[in-house]
């Protein structure tokens, strides 16, 4: 029983820690998207790996970082305009 307590709280954290990295980041791109469109701004804003980036938002939404991206960038920003 001691082991599941420990299973479910560690399933907890993974997630809690998941949870803040999106909210990070997404704070991240509706702050800085007209200017910010590279997933390696995003991943060195917040001091972790494009990879971990990439795996965790892919993980916790179904959708990559870089779609999140461009779901926000309006595409006038996109084109330097």
């Amino acid at each position: 029983e001691i082991i599941s307590c420990y299973a479910n709280g560690a399933a907890e954290t993974q997630s809690s820690r998941q949870d803040a990295i999106f909210r990070e980041f997404m704070q991240h791109v509706f702050r800085d998207h007209k200017t910010e469109r590279t997933l390696e701004y995003y991943a060195g804003k917040m001091c972790i790996t494009t990879r971990y980036l990439s795996a965790t938002v892919k993980e916790k939404t179904g959708y990559t970082a870089t779609y999140w991206i461009d779901s926000i960038t309006p595409l006038k920003y996109r084109n330097g305009g």
